[in-house]
C-alpha cells in the first residue's frame, strides 16, 4: 500500500455520500449529507490505528465554519427535518491533512506519530442521533446500533489497508444508552472471550496483575486482524482516572495525563 494512495479514504466517502457500499440502507445515514463522517486522519502506512467509538466534540475538525461537520449534537435522521434549508455538498475527504491528526486526542498521537506513524478513525463514521422530541428513544436506538453493526465493514477494509500492529481502542467518552465500545470491539476483533465479565471499562484497560515492573495496560492479540489490541479510556475523561490504579495517586492534575500517555507509548513499543 503507498502511502499517498488516497483510495480507501475517497471510497469511504463516496459510499456516504452516494449510499453506496455500507453506507446502502443503513438506518442511521443522513440522506441530505449535513452530518458527514469523521476518519481517515493520519498515515496510511502507520504501525499505530487509534480507533474511537464516533464522532463528538466541537462543531468542525479544527473549529473552524466548514462543511466538515461531525456535531455531537444532531437530533435529526435527516437534516430536512429541522426545517432549516440546507444545500447537500458531496464529501470530499481532508485528503490535504492526512498527516494531520485530532487536535484534543490528549497528546497520545503526538507521542507515537513520529516514531511509528499514527493512523486515526471511528469504528462508526458519522455521529450518533442523539435524544430528540421527535424521534422516540426506542427508534433511535436501533438506528444508532443497527447503524454501528453496518459501518464495522468499512473499519475492516482500513484494517486490511493500514494494516497495523497495534489497534487502540478508545472506550466511550460517557455514558451512552448502546453497547460498551470495548465490548463491540473485542466482539469484532475476535477477542470477545478475553474480555472482563463485568465490562467494566476499567477492567478492560487495566492490567490487574500490575505489578511495578509490568505494563499497566491490558494488551491482547487478534488472530484475525494479525494485530496487538490495547484498550484506552477515553482521552477526553479517563486519562486522569487511570493513576489512581497504577501509581497510587488519588490527585489527578496535569501530569496524569502525560504520564497516561508515556505509559500507553512505552507499551506500544514494546510491541513493535
Amino acid at each position: 500500500m503507498e502511502t499517498e494512495d488516497t483510495s480507501l479514504v475517497e471510497q469511504i466517502g463516496a459510499d456516504f455520500t452516494e449510499g453506496n457500499g455500507p453506507c446502502r440502507y443503513c438506518p442511521k445515514r443522513d440522506d441530505d449529507c449535513y452530518a458527514t463522517p469523521f476518519f481517515g486522519y493520519g498515515r496510511y502506512d502507520a504501525e499505530v490505528m487509534i480507533v474511537g467509538e464516533s464522532p463528538g466534540g466541537t462543531k468542525t475538525i479544527n473549529k473552524t465554519d466548514t462543511h466538515l461537520h461531525h456535531d455531537r449534537k444532531r437530533r435529526w435522521k435527516n437534516y430536512r427535518e429541522t426545517g432549516v434549508e440546507y444545500e447537500k455538498k458531496i464529501y470530499t475527504n481532508q485528503i490535504q491533512q492526512i498527516e494531520d491528526l485530532p487536535i484534543n486526542a490528549g497528546g497520545l498521537p503526538d507521542r507515537l506519530a513520529e516514531e511509528f506513524g499514527v493512523y486515526f478513525t471511528n469504528s462508526v463514521k458519522c455521529n450518533d442521533i442523539h435524544p430528540s422530541e421527535t424521534i422516540p428513544d426506542e427508534y433511535r436506538r436501533l438506528l444508532n446500533e443497527y447503524g454501528k453493526r453496518r459501518c464495522l465493514s468499512h473499519l475492516d477494509k482500513e484494517l486490511e489497508y493500514i494494516e497495523p500492529s497495534v489497534v487502540i481502542v478508545l472506550a466511550n467518552s460517557q455514558s451512552k444508552d448502546n453497547l460498551n465500545h470495548l465490548e463491540t470491539m473485542f466482539d469484532f476483533f475476535g477477542l470477545a472471550d478475553k474480555g472482563p465479565r463485568d465490562g467494566s471499562i476499567k477492567n478492560y484497560v487495566h492490567n490487574s496483575e500490575y505489578q511495578s515492573d509490568q505494563s499497566p495496560f491490558s494488551t491482547y492479540f487478534s488472530d484475525e486482524y494479525n494485530c496487538h489490541v490495547i484498550p484506552s479510556y477515553h482521552f477526553s475523561r479517563g486519562y486522569n482516572t487511570f493513576p489512581e490504579y497504577t501509581y497510587g495517586e488519588s490527585n489527578r492534575d496535569k501530569t496524569s495525563n502525560e504520564k497516561y500517555c508515556d505509559e500507553m507509548a512505552n507499551v506500544v513499543r514494546s510491541i513493535i
